[in-house]
């Protein structure tokens, strides 16, 4: 199974007349060099600020976007970086 190189966004859509509520794609980003395979939701806590996704993938990069301004701010970048060990 091949992963994407995207998060994507999905919003539910209410059913009408009796039909169920369905899922529509809306809109994605592109952070990531290459697959992600981990999404993460931390929930705000004190700050009141709401939740923190966390998108993680091959390219050892953690991406951070707020869930309330998905569409309007960019993700902050967390690069790992391997240091030597004497």
């Amino acid at each position: 199974m091949l992963a994407p190189l995207q998060v994507a966004m999905f919003t539910r859509v209410p059913g009408t007349s009796g039909r169920p509520d369905t899922w529509a794609y809306t809109h994605y980003k592109r952070p990531h060099t290459h697959d992600v395979r981990a999404l993460a939701v931390a929930e705000g806590g004190a700050t009141g600020r709401g939740g923190i996704l966390i998108s993680g993938g091959v390219d050892a990069q953690l991406i951070a976007y707020p869930v309330a301004s998905f569409l309007e701010v960019r993700g902050q970048q967390h690069r790992y970086q391997s240091r030597k060990v004497a």
